[in-house]
């Protein structure tokens, strides 16, 4: 029975751009009754460009919730905004976009996100570069031609906050282990110190953001991909595809009510959201499987609660 309610799985977007004579109001309430009369989950946003409703449940009930809507006295207003993955809803939400959620986003700087070439590079064992953190265009530094030219190979050391290696378990299990145990990891370069933990675990986000309240910092939500954005936040489409592009952006977007999202924003507002950039990032969510709460701290500052510190040495 299980195998066959998510094979009929749907979820939808459509957009009304024009609430014509009814009050917006209305339209959400009655967007909302419908959606709670069949059993559906998803959201209704309202934004400066009208309405966007994301609809999830058995294919069934949510062609009757658009045959209902298509019906209604703003029929014609409605327009299809694509076929989306399954994400589980299992609740309706409405939700009321914040000014912050349309302010200039915070980019890291242009072509910062590694190359599908180098991804793939990262996780293949006959690659020079396999499981190199320092992989990347900016490493490989490839030419007009596509040629690569040499760089210093490095991997990766997992040590206690002491400085003494973790050993007896491959560095991706020791690093799955650890943040899926909900234990915090750090890394730590010249530029920074930065704080990992498993978005998923309370206990270990509220670790995360205690210290950033104490620091003025943000905890950002470092996604493995696109369908674990939208698990935590709202997600249009020239969101999705800045968050997808080499730019390699951090999006303030509206969180979900519920589920980790709640934990990741305790004083409200938007949510910060990236997906993997460098190749430790891509490491990290690879190994996890899930979400991770990230922060930034000083070159040099104190790992604070972090029990596994990794950095990036050359290879001899």
């Amino acid at each position: 029975m299980a195998t066959g309610a998510v094979a009929t799985a749907r979820r939808t977007r459509v957009h009304l751009d024009e609430a014509g004579p009814l009050p917006m109001r209305g339209v959400l309430a009655a967007v909302a009754d419908s959606a709670a009369a069949l059993g559906l989950g998803g959201f209704a946003r309202t934004d400066t460009y009208g309405l966007t409703v994301e609809i999830e449940g058995p294919a069934e009930q949510v062609a009757h919730f658009l045959s209902r809507i298509a019906g209604g006295p703003l029929g014609v207003c409605w327009s299809p905004g694509g076929e989306l993955a399954p994400l589980g809803a299992t609740e309706f939400a409405v939700l009321a976009v914040s000014a912050q959620r349309t302010a200039a986003t915070a980019h890291r700087g242009s072509d910062v996100a590694l190359c599908p070439t180098c991804v793939d590079a990262l996780f293949d064992k006959t690659s020079p570069r396999f499981l190199d953190p320092t992989v990347g265009c900016p490493a490989c530094r490839r030419d007009e031609s596509g040629a690569v030219s040499a760089a210093t190979r490095s991997e990766l050391r997992l040590t206690d906050p002491a400085g003494v290696p973790i050993a007896g378990v491959p560095l991706r299990s020791a690093m799955a282990l650890l943040l899926v145990g909900g234990r915090i990891l750090a890394t730590q370069d010249a530029s920074r110190t930065r704080l990992y933990a498993d978005a998923t675990r309370p206990a270990a986000v509220a670790a995360l953001t205690g210290v950033a309240a104490a620091t003025t910092g943000s905890v950002v939500a470092l996604c493995p991909d696109l369908e674990w954005a939208r698990r935590l936040a709202v997600v249009d489409e020239d969101e999705a595809a800045a968050l997808t592009s080499r730019r390699n952006p951090v999006l303030l977007l509206e969180p979900h009510p519920v589920g980790p999202a709640r934990d990741l924003t305790p004083a409200g507002g938007p949510l910060p959201v990236t997906l993997p950039g460098c190749g430790l990032t891509h490491l990290l969510t690879r190994a996890a499987a899930r979400p991770l709460a990230c922060l930034d701290r000083p070159a040099g500052a104190d790992p604070g609660p972090a029990v596994g510190i990794l950095r990036a040495e050359p290879v001899i």
